[in-house]
C-alpha cells in the first residue's frame, strides 16, 4: 500500500468519497461540542456503513503504523501474559514491549482489523500496534508461547474435523437404527 499524503480521517472519507467535504466540515463542527470519533459521528449523522468505516481506518492505520522485524526484535517477556496462547494466536497479536507509556503490540496488516477489536475489548492499557510479517509473527509466536498450544486455523481444521466425524457417526447410528426398526416392525 501506497503512503497516503493526507491520513486524516475525515479526509480519507471524502476520498473514497463515502462524505463530501462540506459533511467532513459539518462533523468536524459537531465535534467541539462532543467528544465522539469522526467515524462514529460519520455514521450517525450521515448513515455511512461502519464496514466502510473500519476499511478507512485500516487504510489510515496501515498508512502511519511502524513496521517492526520480529526477527531483529527483542521481545519484553513480562507482556506476554497479558494475552493467553489460544488468544494471541486466534487474534494475532504480540505484547512486545511497553513504550512511551503504551504497550506495543505486533501483528499482520492481515490481522489489524481483528488484533484490534480484541485488544480494544480485553487489555486495560494504553497499546499500540506494530506491523510484522505474517511469517515473522508466526515464528515469533511459536517462541514465546511455548507449549501445546495450537495455531487457531490448525484448532479450527481439528474442531470441524471431530464435528464431521460426529455427524458421520450419528448418521450411521440412525441408519442402523432405522433398518433394525425395519426388521423388527
Amino acid at each position: 500500500m501506497t503512503l497516503l499524503t493526507n491520513t486524516k480521517f475525515g479526509s480519507l472519507l471524502v476520498a473514497q468519497n463515502l462524505i463530501t467535504n462540506e459533511q467532513r466540515l459539518e462533523i468536524l463542527d459537531y465535534q467541539l461540542d462532543c467528544a465522539k470519533p469522526f467515524g462514529v459521528l460519520a455514521e450517525k449523522l450521515f448513515n455511512v456503513d461502519p464496514e466502510a468505516i473500519e476499511r478507512v481506518w485500516l487504510m489510515q492505520y496501515m498508512a502511519i503504523a511502524p513496521r517492526v522485524d520480529l526477527t531483529q526484535t527483542n521481545i519484553d517477556k513480562r507482556y506476554l501474559g497479558l494475552v493467553n496462547k489460544r488468544q494471541a494466536w486466534q487474534f494475532g497479536v504480540l505484547p512486545i514491549s511497553f513504550d512511551d507509556g503504551c504497550l506495543m503490540i505486533a501483528t499482520t496488516k492481515q490481522k489489524l482489523a481483528r488484533a484490534h477489536r480484541f485488544a480494544s475489548r480485553f487489555i486495560d492499557l494504553p497499546f499500540v500496534f506494530v506491523i510484522a510479517e505474517e511469517a515473522d509473527l508466526d515464528a515469533s509466536l511459536c517462541q514465546s508461547y511455548q507449549g501445546k498450544a495450537m495455531r487457531y486455523d490448525h484448532h479450527m481444521t481439528a474442531v470441524s474435523n471431530r464435528e464431521a466425524k460426529a455427524e458421520v457417526h450419528v448418521l450411521v447410528k440412525s441408519t442402523v437404527q432405522s433398518h433394525q426398526h425395519q426388521l423388527v416392525g
